[in-house]
């Protein structure tokens, strides 16, 4: 496969230098604002930003999404929790699908890219004027939920909790599986999974990283849903998790599958909606 061409689409108002950029549109009748924002160093990470009416700080919820997606697949929790007073920040990973806005080159991509990407974020989010920086909550889904539980753990001074949606803990234990634990193979093999090719450093920045042996460590509440007919992470990979955290809640969505929707997806989000309000 030819990988695509790295790009990023800039305006003349996204090239402002300033510290966050975003073009709102007028309130919904929720009671809620949804702006586009671009995020991280360089301003080139594109994201969502669904953010509650009213004056005081919100609680923030920033969510990472899938290996593969955009950051649409954050935006029905941003539309269900952003009416309770949440506001949700969902983004394109750098390279993290072909049809992203923060790049399209997913050779490049890696859980340690995503884990730099996700460190920008965060830190941009702190100085966001309106956050309550007592509540700011980290979220992914799938391999965003690992990325997120690597950043977690590493900066758990600067969040509140940890949110996994389906994570794909499994990922470590998998790339040794498919080199047959020799790391000498990853250069000759590029196809990890049925769903992409990616390059090389997606194998060797995982290769060494069992997020099981850190999880001890993270003191904040972690909060875990997965559904029982998860047919790419079994949600067994989430029992073991809330074995390993300290202080974590698991939540089985019966009947649900990779991803939720309708009453699971409701669920979810009145899941999430109490552990923050805690």
């Amino acid at each position: 496969m030819i990988p695509f061409r790295l790009r990023y689409r800039f305006n003349r108002k996204q090239i402002l230098v300033v510290r966050h950029i975003f073009s709102e549109n007028k309130m919904n009748e929720q009671g809620y604002r949804v702006s586009e924002l671009y995020t991280g160093k360089d301003k080139g990470i594109y994201g969502k930003l669904y953010r509650p009416e009213g004056t005081g700080k919100k609680p923030l919820l920033i969510f990472s999404h899938e290996l593969f997606c955009t950051h649409t697949t954050g935006g029905d929790y941003g539309e269900l929790l952003a009416p309770y007073g949440i506001a949700l920040y969902t983004f394109d990973f750098r390279n993290g699908s072909h049809w992203g806005k923060s790049g399209n080159d997913m050779m490049k991509m890696s859980v340690k890219t995503e884990y730099e990407d996700l460190a920008e974020i965060l830190d941009d989010a702190e100085d966001w004027e309106w956050v309550d920086r007592e509540r700011i909550f980290l979220a992914g889904a799938s391999q965003g939920g690992f990325v997120s539980g690597m950043l977690a753990i590493d900066m758990q001074e600067c969040i509140a909790g940890l949110i996994g949606l389906y994570p794909a803990f499994l990922l470590h234990d998998v790339i040794h599986r498919t080199f047959q634990e020799d790391r000498t193979r990853i250069e000759d093999i590029n196809s990890y999974s049925p769903w992409f090719t990616g390059g090389r450093c997606y194998a060797e920045d995982i290769w060494d990283y069992d997020i099981y042996e850190r999880m001890n460590g993270f003191a904040k509440p972690v909060l875990l849903i997965h559904g029982d007919r998860d047919p790419l992470v079994d949600f067994r990979w989430s029992v073991r998790a809330s074995q390993s955290f300290p202080d974590a809640r698991l939540e089985v969505i019966h009947g649900s599958g990779h991803g939720f929707s309708g009453d699971a997806l409701k669920k979810a989000c009145l899941l999430i909606k109490e552990m923050i309000e805690r």
